[in-house]
């Protein structure tokens, strides 16, 4: 099946660009690149395949690349349990979960600990 990894397998990247790789690389920073306000090299490819942002992550004898598709979503229990954690990590006295719903922002999961 054709994908955006396997598609990806025929560039090559040049270690000395201002593409978000080589900055990763050269720098050990990570960097988040929304394909769409960019100049990342393969944006027409990531958006042929729905890929909205791309994360770069340096490790120990690369760089670590994956792309987060546009309707990325939590959900179900998931959801639940991201939200859970939040305020059981943080001592929060809520959580809400937004999403972007026709160009607004919508609440589309909320988690209130028992003890409030």
């Amino acid at each position: 099946d054709k994908t955006f990894c396997s598609e990806s397998r025929a560039f090559k990247l040049s270690a000395d660009s201002d593409g978000p790789v080589a900055t990763a690389a050269r720098t050990g920073e990570e960097s988040f690149v929304i394909v769409e306000d960019s100049n990342y090299e393969r944006a027409d490819l990531a958006k042929e395949f729905g890929v909205k942002m791309i994360h770069c992550m340096p490790v120990p004898g690369g760089v670590l690349e994956y792309g987060i598709p546009e309707d990325a979503r939590l959900t179900g229990n998931t959801l639940a349990a991201s939200l859970k954690m939040c305020c059981d990590n943080s001592g929060a006295g809520y959580a809400l979960y937004w999403i972007e719903q026709d160009g607004r922002f919508v609440v589309a999961g909320s988690y209130v600990p028992p003890a409030r």
